[in-house]
């Protein structure tokens, strides 16, 4: 018998150990948490206005600063001591050239795309409906098309320099003296050298571009990268999206309380082992109970529980050698609140509205908190930078007029200023360095208050990528461009309208509206939206620059004829002059003749012939007024009517060059009428306004109306608004909440039913 009690001993200890490696472990737990959490969520926010990012998660990305490494079921504790300079920002989707994403989780909003129409088109407003669904929130990517810096002339279609394109005459800009710049501290000098005028200056200055010393090395960020960041690093981000996972966390432990729950006594089973000696008898008892129960809270607030136990007990050894007692017991039992149901049921109702409202309050401080993002990104970080550009120009404008004041003052010239005058503008210099310095240390505090939205140490080095800054001043360019055009449209509109009109009027008012017109193109084309019908209007532009010739020349030829025929005779010199005068006009026109040939597809044969003469006659033009130049200072003694005669002799060739010069055009060779040029110049205007309908115009102006009533207006904010949404619920609970507390004062009656059946083994 010795034998049996160490046998079964050992399969005893081995069968405990087995029972105890069975359980459940902490990773089995945390995924089956996750997989029901995540399906509730599912449940509450699929398909409604409040609807969670495609891929919630509350699990930290690698790339963020709260991330830990360490197992997240038996997580190890954090390093006690600071470590400066640990985090390094990650690479951003935008930094690879793809487009520029807000991360996964994205918080851009639909309504914050920037939609750019025509010139004349504005931002419609956007009223939500009142039973509509708020829209997915998707990226926004910033375009921008890098130009060169050098602009080209619109009517010159060539690369190369002609001899008859339009000569541009440039100021001399003096450079800004070395202890201007030397007085501006360092961090304030690299964050202006973000911009190419400033570099420009300094440039001009030094003969040399600033050292990679000077310029900010940090890296660039965008706001899709602003966002990125904050989405990785923001711990009251990351605690809002655990808050919601907790919320609906609970509503899983609350529903499984009315779930139908199996269990078993203990942890499933128990083995008591008893050795007993008595008078010298030993006893040896195995008892092994037994027993599950199932229960479930039904619908109308009823308990239902169902339970079978059973046990076996087997003794070894006892004065009646081995004995079995085996016994068996069944209840069911059946429980019903008869009037306080409603208080049963109470707790889920509410956990499962919790949810509701968990969800309703993220989605709206996943807006508040964009809004925030951006407020801080344009207001503060944009307008900063736009200001720093501001001041520099300014001071360095004060910088030169104080410089050329006291160059002036030392010089002795009759024109300098008085020496108060002087220090004026040296208080108006120390100004504009200190606005400008000040502007440097309001864009450093407002890095830091980013670095600290974002949740990244104060420590790491960012900056701002300055590429939208640089289109949004192209759009307030184009903006200012487009009005330019409107007025000028207005002003051809009128002038069509008089019943008598001057052609010169005409053709000037024509080309003030294709030079605006033009430039508002060229802006569209540097910010990347489309430019249509540039070739058309260059081409007639290009055509009404020569009916602009035409004018002058007209103009040139009455004066000249004047000047021929006054009475008396006017001075030989003066009709020099007015022959140089028509002479250089009917060199205009050959040129811009010239220039709208360029234009044109089929530039013809003609042209080179053209092109010949313009030259020959336009040196020998230079020729003679330079010679003219001698005789009036003295330093010749050739005869002016020699002069005049040649002069002569190069507006006639001009003129006969002119029939040659319109056939290469495609025109007749002889001028129309001047009544009929002047209906030409007529339909170029009424043609320039439909190609101008064609390309968006229209006649509002400023931002459009907004026509919504007070009415309306509450509707949609009731409707829309997910903290109103949140109000009315909680209003309905707080009634909800007075009935429970009434039924709660009520008589407790309780139906309880139960049968339990109870069998021994013979």
């Amino acid at each position: 018998m010795s034998f049996l009690p160490k046998q079964f001993s050992v399969s005893l200890v081995a069968t405990i150990l087995m029972l105890w490696n069975t359980g459940c472990t902490r990773d089995r737990y945390h995924r089956a948490a996750d997989r029901d959490t995540l399906n509730i969520l599912d449940e509450k926010t699929v398909s409604r206005p409040w609807g969670l990012p495609p891929n919630y998660s509350i699990n930290v990305d690698p790339r963020s600063r709260l991330f830990d490494d360490s197992d997240p079921n038996d997580p190890r504790l954090p390093d006690p001591g600071p470590n400066l300079y640990a985090y390094d920002v990650p690479q951003m989707r935008s930094d690879s050239g793809s487009p520029a994403s807000a991360g996964d989780d994205n918080l851009v909003p639909e309504f914050a795309r920037t939609v750019v129409g025509g010139w004349s088109a504005r931002r419609e407003a956007v009223v939500p409906p009142v039973s509509g669904m708020v829209d997915g929130w998707t990226t926004r990517s910033v375009r921008l098309a890098r130009f060169g810096a050098q602009k080209q002339d619109l009517a010159n279609a060539t690369s190369a320099a002609q001899p008859y394109d339009d000569a541009e005459v440039g100021l001399t800009i003096q450079p800004i003296p070395r202890k201007y710049w030397d007085a501006i501290p360092l961090v304030c000098l690299s964050r202006m050298f973000e911009f190419e005028s400033v570099r420009d200056e300094y440039k001009r200055t030094y003969n040399a571009d600033p050292p990679k010393e000077m310029r900010d090395q940090a890296r660039k960020l965008t706001f899709a990268d602003i966002v990125s960041l904050a989405q990785l690093n923001s711990r009251e981000y990351q605690s809002q999206k655990e808050s919601l996972y907790s919320t609906a966390l609970s509503l899983t432990r609350e529903r499984y309380r009315y779930k139908t729950k199996f269990s078993a006594a203990g942890n499933g089973a128990s083995v008591d082992y008893d050795h007993v000696r008595d008078a010298g008898v030993k006893s040896n008892t195995l008892t092994v109970p037994s027993s599950v129960s199932g229960d479930r809270v039904i619908a109308l607030g009823g308990t239902a529980v169902a339970r079978f136990a059973n046990s076996v007990v087997m003794t070894f050894g006892g004065p009646q050698g081995f004995a079995k007692d085996i016994s068996s017991n069944l209840l069911f039992e059946f429980t019903q609140s008869v009037f306080q149901r409603d208080v049963l049921l109470e707790p889920l109702i509410q956990t499962e509205r919790n949810v509701v409202y968990a969800g309703r309050r993220f989605a709206r401080y996943r807006k508040q908190f964009y809004f925030g993002l951006s407020n801080t990104y344009y207001q503060d970080l944009l307008s900063t930078y736009r200001s720093i550009e501001i001041n520099t120009q300014n001071y360095f404008g004060v910088v030169r007029a104080l410089d050329q004041a006291e160059a002036e003052v030392r010089s002795g010239v009759n024109s300098a200023q008085p020496r108060f005058q002087v220090d004026q503008i040296e208080q108006n210099m120390l100004s504009g360095r200190r606005s400008l310095i000040n502007s440097c240390n309001s864009l450093e505090n407002s890095l830091d208050r980013l670095k600290l939205t974002l949740g990244v140490p104060t420590e790491t080095a960012i900056n701002i990528d300055l590429r939208e800054l640089e289109s949004l001043t192209l759009r307030d360019e184009m903006e200012v461009a487009g009005e330019l055009v409107r007025r000028a449209r207005e002003r051809v509109r009128e002038l069509l309208e008089k019943p008598r009109v001057d052609r010169e009027d005409v053709v000037s008012t024509n080309l003030v509206m294709l030079d605006r017109t033009l430039a508002w193109m060229e802006l569209r084309e540097r910010i990347g939206l489309e430019a249509k019908n540039v070739g058309e209007l260059r081409v007639l532009r290009a055509s009404v620059r020569v009916d602009e010739a035409y004018v002058s020349v007209d103009r040139a030829q009455r004066q000249l004829s004047e000047t021929q025929n006054a009475v008396p005779p006017p001075a030989p010199i003066n009709v020099f002059r007015r022959t140089a005068n028509a002479v250089q006009s009917r060199l205009q026109l050959t040129a811009r003749q010239l220039q709208h040939a360029d234009q044109l597809s089929d530039k013809g044969a003609v042209r080179a012939t053209v092109l010949k003469a313009y030259v020959a006659q336009k040196t020998r033009t230079e020729a003679i007024l330079a010679r003219v130049t001698k005789v009036l200072r003295g330093e010749s003694d050739e005869k002016l009517e020699v002069l005049q005669k040649e002069v002569d002799g190069s507006l006639g060739a001009l003129i006969a060059l002119e029939p040659v010069a319109r056939r290469m055009l495609g025109v007749p060779a002889k001028r129309s009428a001047p009544d009929v040029e002047l209906k030409q110049s007529i339909e170029q205007g009424k043609q320039l306004l439909v190609m101008l309908d064609k390309l968006g115009a229209d006649d509002s102006s400023g931002l459009p109306k907004i026509q919504l009533s007070v009415d309306d207006a509450m509707v949609t904010a009731l409707v829309q608004r997910f903290d109103l949404m949140d109000q009315r619920g909680r209003l309905a609970d707080d009634w909800r909440g007075i009935k429970l507390a009434a039924d709660d004062l009520k008589s407790a009656l309780n139906l309880n039913v139960s049968h339990s059946r109870h069998r021994l083994s013979p």
